[in-house]
C-alpha cells in the first residue's frame, strides 16, 4: 500500500473506534433490510446460482507453479464441467472441457501429470498440446472430416499474477476488467511472485453462502474467536471497502493496547522486512472478497486464499491455498509452520458454527436474517448474486432491495 493510503485507513479506524464509543449507527448509512433464508435453502434459487453464476464467473482452478513444465497438466471440476488445464509448449496456460469432440469421452483420468499429447482413451484420438486435432485413427472412415475445426472445446483461461481463473462464458469481459479496483488495491501483494506452499480441504455441512458469510464480517471475532484472533484484533475499528463487481475488503485493527509492545507484536511474521508497503499486514488483518467465491487473507509472508464450492444445496467443499514468496531467504520455517498451523485452528472455529446455522435455516426456525452495519459486504454480495441472476428471474419471496450503489468506491 502507499503511504496515503495507510494513512487513510488509520483515519477511518479512528472514526470506526469513535462511533463505537459512542454507540451510533452511521447517520448517511441506511438500515439494510433483511435477506431471505430462501436464498440459502431453497432449490430454485441454488439452480439460478448454477445456471447465472456457476457457467458465467470466473473461477480460480489453480497456480501456475503447479504447470511447472511444457506438457503438465490438470484436471478440474468444482463448478459442474470438467476442465483440463495444460501447459502448452510455448509455455502459455490454456484450459479445455476434458471432452473429446469424437463421442465426448474423457481425455485425461487422474487428477495430474505430465504427456506429450492429448488422446482418447475411448478411439484415441489425439490433440496437441494447444487443443488441435491431429490424428485421429482410420481417418479414412469419416470422410469429410475437417480437423482443424474439431480440436477441443476451449474455456476462456486468464491468469492474475500465478492464479489461474476459467470461464465457460466466452463473452465474459476480461479477467483484469473483471477484478477492476481489487487488483488496483492488491497489486503491493505481488500474485505473480508467490509459490503454494500447503493445501488445506474441508468439507462442511452447509451451504456455500453460510461459510463464505463468516469470512466477510468482523462482528463474530469476540464470541467465535475469543483466545485466538480476539486478543490481537479489535473489531470495532474495522474499516470496509466495497468494489464494483461484487469484490471488497475488510480491515482489522490490532488491538491498541498492544502496540505498545512494539516489535513483540506483529501478526504477519516470519521475515526480517521491513517493506513499507506492508505496514498494515504487520498489525491488522486486511482481507478481501473476490466474486464469486474467494476469500483471501493478505500478508507479505503466509497468504491463504479461500475458495467455496457447492457440492450440494447444503454442502460445500472448501480449499485454502496458503501461498509465500517465491524468494524470501530470511524467511523462518518454524514460524512458517506455526502460521499454518494457527490459521488452520481459526478456521476450524468458524466451521464450528456451520452446521447448527444451516440446520436452523433448513427447519424454518429462521426465515430471514438481520445484517447490520459491520455486516454490510455479506449484503454487498447479495446484490450482485441479484445483478449477475437478474431479479426477474428471482421468485419475488426471495428478491432483495438493492441498498448499496452510492457506497462503491470506484
Amino acid at each position: 500500500m502507499k503511504p496515503d493510503e495507510i494513512a487513510d485507513l488509520k483515519r477511518r479506524f479512528d472514526i470506526e473506534f469513535s462511533r463505537s464509543e459512542t454507540g451510533e449507527y452511521p447517520a448517511a448509512f441506511p438500515a439494510l433490510p433483511p435477506v431471505p433464508v430462501g436464498r440459502y435453502t431453497d432449490p430454485r434459487f441454488y439452480e439460478l446460482e448454477q445456471q447465472h453464476i456457476w457457467s458465467k464467473s470466473w473461477l480460480i482452478v489453480g497456480h501456475a507453479g503447479e504447470l511447472p513444465e511444457p506438457g503438465c497438466w490438470k484436471l478440474w471440476n468444482r463448478a459442474g464441467f470438467p476442465a483440463l488445464i495444460v501447459r502448452g509448449k510455448d509455455m502459455k496456460i490454456r484450459a479445455f472441457y476434458n471432452s473429446c469432440r469424437h463421442r465426448g469421452a474423457s481425455l485425461i483420468r487422474g487428477t495430474s501429470g505430465t504427456t506429450k499429447v492429448l488422446d482418447c482413451k475411448f478411439h484415441g484420438w489425439t490433440y496437441d498440446l494447444a487443443g488441435q486435432l491431429i490424428f485421429v485413427p482410420a481417418e479414412h472412415e469419416f470422410p469429410g472430416l475437417d480437423k482443424a475445426a474439431n480440436g477441443l472445446v476451449p474455456l476462456r483461461c486468464e491468469m492474475w499474477g500465478n492464479l489461474i481463473f476459467v470461464n465457460r462464458d466466452m463473452d465474459a469481459l476480461p479477467l483484469m476488467q473483471h477484478l477492476g479496483k481489487a487488483a488496483e488495491q492488491l497489486v503491493d501483494f505481488d500474485f505473480d511472485k508467490r509459490r503454494i506452499c500447503a493445501i488445506l480441504p474441508y468439507d462442511l455441512p452447509c451451504n456455500w453462502k453460510i461459510i463464505m458469510d463468516a469470512f466477510q464480517e468482523s462482528y463474530h471475532l469476540d464470541a467465535t474467536h475469543v483466545r485466538s484472533v480476539a486478543p490481537f484484533l479489535d473489531y470495532r475499528g474495522s474499516v470496509i471497502e466495497m468494489w464494483p463487481n461484487g469484490h471488497s475488503a475488510l480491515t482489522v485493527p490490532g488491538r491498541r493496547e498492544l502496540s505498545k509492545l512494539g516489535d513483540q507484536f506483529v501478526l504477519d511474521a516470519g521475515s526480517k522486512s521491513d517493506d513499507p508497503r506492508h505496514e498494515l499486514t504487520r498489525t491488522a488483518n486486511i482481507s478481501f472478497t473476490i466474486f464469486p467465491n474467494i476469500i483471501g487473507t493478505c500478508a507479505e509472508f503466509q497468504f491463504p486464499m479461500l475458495a467455496f464450492w457447492p457440492t450440494g444445496i447444503g454442502t460445500t467443499h472448501v480449499e485454502i491455498i496458503i501461498t509465500e514468496p517465491q524468494d524470501c531467504p530470511d524467511m523462518d520455517p518454524a514460524i512458517a509452520k506455526t502460521t499454518i498451523e494457527r490459521f488452520a485452528a481459526v478456521m476450524q472455529e468458524d466451521m464450528s458454527n456451520v452446521a447448527a446455522v444451516q440446520e436452523s435455516f433448513d427447519c424454518g426456525a429462521v426465515r430471514e436474517i438481520q445484517l447490520g452495519y459491520l455486516e454490510r459486504r455479506i449484503y454487498q454480495f447479495h446484490e450482485e448474486l441479484e445483478r449477475r441472476i437478474g431479479s426477474q428471474n428471482i421468485p419475488p419471496e426471495l428478491q432483495i432491495r438493492p441498498m448499496l450503489g452510492a457506497y462503491i468506491e470506484h
